[in-house]
């Protein structure tokens, strides 16, 4: 039948309590009877004398006094740690909580201080002595790498370019009658746009064609190069152009036309090789070690103590008149390994690349022509700095980089 129209059980009947009573008390004298542990027999009869509702002396004195220990006790527990329930107004959520509430478990740590493990700072004093050194460490990586040193020409090149309104290459092919008087005149210099223009072309032309036909026939010319001087019309003319545009120069031509410049990257090399195995000494590495390699932008083609001029460390008179000075530094990365036996020495491999860069511009105050009192050059142009910067200054012409890289081979020792 089913629970609906089963009559109800309102209660039990007196006889079934009492078969209850007699049940536990039969279950109690088997429990004393078999030796359980006194802790527990007292329980058992405890609950008989709360459940019959006796108020007898025996029922009184149960679970009272101390309780006898046992020689076959089993060692005292931990004590489990109970978080309390919380009561109706803990329970009771706020407007901006979750329901239900968690509690968090916390639980003592070894000497009571929590159980959060304390992750063990690595002192400064750390070094990498095997694997990769980071760049922080590395002495032969700069962190100022990307500043070119004359940034501050960049900037002003920047400013300063277009900034002299209405100059037109028209202005140099139409009548000035025609276009309302003559174009933009150099403050400085008093020339104007149209006549550093055609200075410009006398150079170009001249070191491109006329001089490199004729030096092979002229004895008492510059040395081998005579006055040819093609990258130097390259250069010109691109300025001339207006793009702006950087031009990527052949660095492997680059170092074979100036050895003075291959002597310079090499001896670069060695100071970083000098630097990373002192390093690697001090660190007292146990495994191989890699550095990374980022030096510094170095100027290099003018004399230690020269400002612009015409005296150079290297000898090509072209690339002298095309670029001046520049700079130059290196990248790439060197692995060291420990000596072999106790006293040995350490062994290297690096693997680099040589880069350089040149803002290529003209000196706004310079008026001097370029080529001063050398001879008959100076009969056939007079063209100066200034001129060239004001041509940057009408928009006509722009200035620009110049960059160039290339892979080294490999150096071990």
């Amino acid at each position: 039948m089913s629970g609906l129209d089963r009559p109800s059980d309102r209660g039990a009947s007196f006889i079934e309590y009492g078969g209850v009573v007699l049940l536990l008390g039969t279950v109690v004298t088997v429990v004393i009877a078999l030796g359980v542990p006194d802790k527990v027999s007292t329980l058992y009869s405890v609950g008989l004398c709360r459940i019959a509702g006796a108020e007898t002396e025996e029922c009184a004195g149960e679970g009272e006094g101390e309780e006898t220990p046992r020689s076959d006790a089993a060692e005292p527990q931990t004590p489990i740690y109970e978080i309390p329930a919380p009561d109706s107004e803990e329970r009771r959520p706020d407007g901006d909580s979750t329901w239900p509430r968690t509690t968090p478990v916390l639980f003592p740590g070894p000497e009571g201080g929590g159980n959060e493990e304390e992750d063990e700072e690595p002192s400064e004093d750390d070094l990498v002595t095997s694997g990769d050194i980071p760049e922080d460490q590395s002495p032969v990586h700069t962190q100022d790498h990307y500043h070119y040193p004359q940034q501050d020409d960049v900037y002003e090149s920047w400013g300063d370019y277009n900034s002299v309104e209405g100059a037109h290459l028209s202005d140099c092919t139409v009548s000035p009658s025609i276009i309302g008087g003559p174009p933009p005149r150099n403050p400085l210099t008093g020339s104007t746009v149209c006549d550093a223009l055609d200075e410009v072309d006398k150079v170009i032309f001249g070191a491109r064609h006329a001089a490199c036909m004729a030096s092979p026939f002229i004895v008492g010319w510059d040395e081998q190069w005579g006055y040819c001087r093609p990258h130097s019309a390259d250069m010109l003319e691109h300025f001339v152009e207006g793009s702006g545009d950087p031009i990527d120069l052949d660095m492997d031509s680059f170092l074979d036309e100036i050895p003075e410049f291959q002597d310079e990257v090499e001896r670069a090399q060695q100071a970083v090789i000098d630097e990373v195995l002192a390093d690697a000494e001090e660190r007292g590495i146990d495994g191989p070690v890699t550095y990374p390699i980022h030096t510094s932008q170095t100027g290099w083609g003018y004399p230690p103590d020269g400002v612009n001029g015409r005296d150079y460390v290297y000898e090509n008179p072209d690339w002298a008149t095309a670029l001046g000075s520049f700079h130059y530094w290196l990248e790439g990365e060197i692995t060291v390994h420990p000596p072999e036996k106790p006293g040995g020495d350490y062994t290297y491999s690096m693997d680099s690349s040589v880069h350089m860069n040149k803002w290529y511009s003209w000196e706004r105050e310079t008026t001097e022509p370029l080529f001063g009192d050398e001879g008959w050059k100076s009969n056939i142009s007079q063209i100066n700095h200034s001129d060239l910067a004001f041509l940057h200054q009408t928009g006509i012409a722009q200035e620009f980089w110049v960059r160039g890289d290339t892979d080294l081979p490999t150096v071990e020792g």
